[in-house]
């Protein structure tokens, strides 16, 4: 909401499409903005060619809504993410990171030791 706030205000419009870029690392950030740009972008539109009119110079912005700067890249950074979880999940699951544990500074688990039990616990078994 912040960017939100940031593309709106003239002084800071440059700041807010920069900070726009950068946050798209984050997933969650993806979608809410493509939320917030679909709803909102012939605000953004009308009011950057009012600041541009009134001699106010920032960037214009399009309409084109799969255009990478807008929801396109939104969308491909999402793939992004789920390319990478994938090959994580995938890594991890097939055990390629398992020489790592030798680097760790934890101490092997001893073997439970065989329990003494008692003739009444046989006995429930």
């Amino acid at each position: 909401m912040a960017i939100f706030i940031l593309l709106l205000i003239p002084n800071t419009a440059d700041w807010g499409d920069a900070l726009k870029v950068v946050f798209k690392l984050i997933p969650t950030f993806s979608i809410s903005n493509t939320i917030i740009y679909d709803s909102s972008k012939t605000s953004f539109n009308s009011t950057r060619t009012l600041y541009q009119s009134a001699g106010i110079e920032v960037s214009p912005i399009t309409l084109e809504a799969f255009e990478l700067g807008n929801i396109g890249g939104d969308m491909l950074f999402l793939g992004l993410h789920f390319i990478v979880g994938v090959l994580g999940i995938f890594i991890l699951e097939i055990g390629l990171l398992n020489f790592l544990a030798g680097c760790s500074c934890r101490k092997a688990l001893k073997p439970i030791e065989q329990l003494e039990v008692d003739d009444d616990v046989l006995a429930e078994e």
